[in-house]
């Protein structure tokens, strides 16, 4: 599961988010912040994720991924559904311009823009 976020359109990285989603092959969503973050057109879109405050299907889609890869994510009260998402915070990587969280552990990082150099 992909979901970028405020940083994407942010740090202007939505086509490398795109290609990041072609070549994972893996289902996409966006929260409340990150709007516009995704092509909602792309094959892999499957929707809008704000906790119990959103679709059903979406919401199961996310809370029962097995790993959720977070781009920019912001999990605050506004994203989360007014703290209704129920996402096992161990299955999360996300992606910060600054560190990348991966569960309980954090590992800074100099660039967001260096990650992507070397990753994609």
């Amino acid at each position: 599961m992909l979901v970028p976020d405020v940083f994407v359109a942010r740090y202007g990285l939505e086509e490398k988010v795109e290609k990041m989603a072609d070549s994972m092959k893996i289902p996409v969503v966006n929260m409340m912040m990150g709007k516009g973050a995704f092509n909602e057109q792309h094959p892999n879109y499957r929707g809008f994720y704000c906790g119990k405050l959103g679709s059903e299907a979406v919401r199961e889609l996310v809370e029962t991924a097995d790993c959720i890869v977070a781009i920019g994510a912001i999990w605050d009260d506004y994203n989360t559904g007014l703290f209704t998402a129920q996402i096992n915070p161990l299955s999360v990587i996300n992606i910060m311009p600054d560190h990348v969280k991966i569960g309980w552990l954090s590992i800074q990082m100099s660039s967001f823009k260096i990650f992507w150099k070397s990753f994609l």
